[in-house]
Protein backbone atom coordinates (compact mmCIF):
# COMPACT_ATOMS: atom_id res chain seq x y z
CA UNK A 1 0.00 0.00 0.00
CA UNK A 2 1.36 3.50 -1.10
CA UNK A 3 1.93 6.13 1.61
CA UNK A 4 -0.21 8.84 2.08
CA UNK A 5 1.16 11.23 4.29
CA UNK A 6 1.75 11.84 8.08
CA UNK A 7 -0.23 11.73 10.87
CA UNK A 8 0.37 13.59 14.22
CA UNK A 9 -1.09 12.05 17.10
CA UNK A 10 -2.66 14.40 18.95
CA UNK A 11 -5.24 12.78 21.67
CA UNK A 12 -4.62 9.50 23.45
CA UNK A 13 -7.49 6.82 23.18
CA UNK A 14 -7.87 3.02 22.12
CA UNK A 15 -5.75 3.11 19.32
CA UNK A 16 -2.96 2.63 21.93
CA UNK A 17 -0.67 5.39 20.08
CA UNK A 18 1.40 7.64 21.91
CA UNK A 19 0.65 12.14 21.82
CA UNK A 20 3.01 13.48 19.73
CA UNK A 21 4.37 10.94 17.94
CA UNK A 22 4.28 10.99 13.86
CA UNK A 23 2.98 7.79 11.54
CA UNK A 24 2.85 6.81 7.95
CA UNK A 25 -0.53 7.19 6.47
CA UNK A 26 -1.92 3.94 4.69
CA UNK A 27 -4.78 4.78 4.20
CA UNK A 28 -7.17 8.26 4.68
CA UNK A 29 -10.29 7.41 2.54
CA UNK A 30 -12.60 6.65 5.32
CA UNK A 31 -14.47 9.55 6.99
CA UNK A 32 -13.95 8.17 10.84
CA UNK A 33 -10.41 6.62 10.42
CA UNK A 34 -6.91 6.41 9.42
CA UNK A 35 -4.95 3.36 9.05
CA UNK A 36 -1.53 3.94 10.07
CA UNK A 37 1.69 2.24 10.10
CA UNK A 38 3.27 1.29 13.35
CA UNK A 39 6.59 -1.22 13.81
CA UNK A 40 5.57 -2.72 10.19
CA UNK A 41 1.62 -3.35 11.28
CA UNK A 42 -1.44 -1.04 9.97
CA UNK A 43 -3.38 -0.04 12.92
CA UNK A 44 -6.53 2.04 12.40
CA UNK A 45 -6.69 5.13 14.57
CA UNK A 46 -9.92 7.97 15.04
CA UNK A 47 -9.76 10.57 12.50
CA UNK A 48 -10.56 13.07 15.53
CA UNK A 49 -7.52 11.74 16.91
CA UNK A 50 -4.69 13.02 14.19
CA UNK A 51 -4.08 15.90 12.42
CA UNK A 52 -3.14 14.69 8.91
CA UNK A 53 0.35 16.30 7.57
CA UNK A 54 1.89 15.93 3.79
CA UNK A 55 5.51 15.45 5.11
CA UNK A 56 6.98 13.98 8.28
CA UNK A 57 8.43 16.54 10.43
CA UNK A 58 12.01 17.53 10.34
CA UNK A 59 11.39 19.00 14.50
CA UNK A 60 11.17 17.47 18.01
CA UNK A 61 7.50 17.73 18.67
CA UNK A 62 6.51 19.06 22.45
CA UNK A 63 3.77 17.24 24.46
CA UNK A 64 2.24 19.03 27.53
CA UNK A 65 1.90 15.72 29.94
CA UNK A 66 -0.73 16.47 32.92
CA UNK A 67 -1.25 13.07 33.96
CA UNK A 68 1.96 11.21 34.41
CA UNK A 69 4.35 14.18 34.24
CA UNK A 70 6.63 11.98 36.62
CA UNK A 71 7.84 9.70 33.61
CA UNK A 72 9.55 13.05 31.49
CA UNK A 73 7.90 16.18 33.54
CA UNK A 74 5.12 18.66 32.11
CA UNK A 75 6.78 18.81 28.85
CA UNK A 76 8.61 16.39 26.89
CA UNK A 77 9.65 16.36 23.20
CA UNK A 78 8.78 13.56 20.37
CA UNK A 79 11.95 12.68 17.99
CA UNK A 80 11.07 13.11 15.11
CA UNK A 81 13.30 10.07 13.69
CA UNK A 82 13.12 7.48 15.97
CA UNK A 83 10.42 8.86 18.03
CA UNK A 84 12.33 8.37 21.53
CA UNK A 85 10.57 10.62 23.94
CA UNK A 86 12.84 13.01 25.90
CA UNK A 87 12.44 16.08 28.65
CA UNK A 88 12.59 19.08 26.86
CA UNK A 89 13.71 22.28 28.75
CA UNK A 90 11.40 24.76 28.35
CA UNK A 91 12.19 27.25 25.00
CA UNK A 92 14.75 24.64 23.97
CA UNK A 93 15.30 26.02 20.56
CA UNK A 94 17.43 22.33 19.43
CA UNK A 95 17.80 19.11 21.18
CA UNK A 96 20.24 16.25 20.27
CA UNK A 97 18.32 12.72 20.50
CA UNK A 98 20.02 10.06 22.96
CA UNK A 99 18.68 7.15 20.86
CA UNK A 100 19.54 7.75 17.54
CA UNK A 101 21.97 10.41 17.98
CA UNK A 102 20.69 13.42 15.46
CA UNK A 103 20.13 16.59 16.88
CA UNK A 104 16.87 18.76 15.38
CA UNK A 105 15.20 21.88 15.95
CA UNK A 106 12.21 22.34 18.51
CA UNK A 107 8.57 23.14 17.29
CA UNK A 108 6.96 24.72 20.02
CA UNK A 109 4.23 25.27 17.31
CA UNK A 110 3.03 21.39 17.58
CA UNK A 111 2.49 21.14 21.31
CA UNK A 112 -0.23 19.40 21.83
Amino acid sequence: MTQRGWAHIITAGEHGLRRGSWFAVLHDADRERVVVEVNAKRVAVPRSCVELHATRPLAWTVVVEAEHPEHFGALYAVCPDCLARAAVPYAATEMTCSSCGYAFPVDWSTTS
